[in-house]
């Protein structure tokens, strides 16, 4: 699975940030308490999430963020999934 790209909103943390993904090694960086985490976490269950009864956030938390994540399984399979 390679993602393509991400849209994420947490506000008071980050705030409408688009992440575009290449198709090699991608770091994401940030001082501490800037989100890497939380975005990290997102990422995990708003794909993982629709297959497994594991919460990694609380669901206070998915009250005040929003992520949208476009990802490709090879071939030629895309898929948008949002969770918010």
């Amino acid at each position: 699975m390679q993602f393509i790209k991400c849209i994420a909103s947490k506000p008071g943390l980050f705030e409408n940030v688009t992440l575009n993904f290449s198709n090699k090694v991608n770091i994401i960086y940030g001082k501490n308490g800037s989100g890497k985490s939380l975005l990290a976490k997102g990422l995990i269950e708003t794909i993982w999430g629709k297959f497994s009864k594991k919460n990694l956030l609380w669901d206070d938390t998915w009250n005040s963020i929003y992520i949208e994540v476009l990802f490709q399984i090879p071939p030629e399979n895309k898929f948008q999934i949002r969770n918010n």
